[in-house]
């Protein structure tokens, strides 16, 4: 996904303002996502983010709970373990996350 060409800030008055970003700044977002992309400290932190939800919903597994809950959140579990193919990861936005089922 490319980086956003404006960006938002609070104007001293406490509005918010939108404004174009320069090509230094473009340039300096476009490296910092490259560095993101290929940094393990941030990787991690994504994994951790994925670990933790699976770990949310490790109950939904359980051999008494009925199929109308396992099977959505198997399809959700799924999901959650594919993020590191997804084409954005490891720079996912929140939209890229999978939608926890609502059972």
């Amino acid at each position: 996904m490319p980086a956003a060409t404006t960006y938002k800030y609070i104007d001293s008055d406490g509005s918010i303002q939108t404004a174009d970003m320069t090509p230094e700044m473009i340039e300096a977002e476009n490296a910092h996502r490259v560095f993101l992309s290929t940094d393990p400290a941030f990787i991690n932190v994504q994994k951790q983010r994925r670990t933790e939800l699976l770990k949310k919903c490790d109950w939904t597994q359980g051999v008494d709970v009925p199929d109308a809950i396992k099977n959505p959140y198997q399809t959700y579990r799924t999901a959650l373990r594919d993020l590191s193919t997804h084409s954005n990861w490891p720079l996912l936005e929140d939209d890229d996350w999978p939608t926890e089922p609502e059972v």
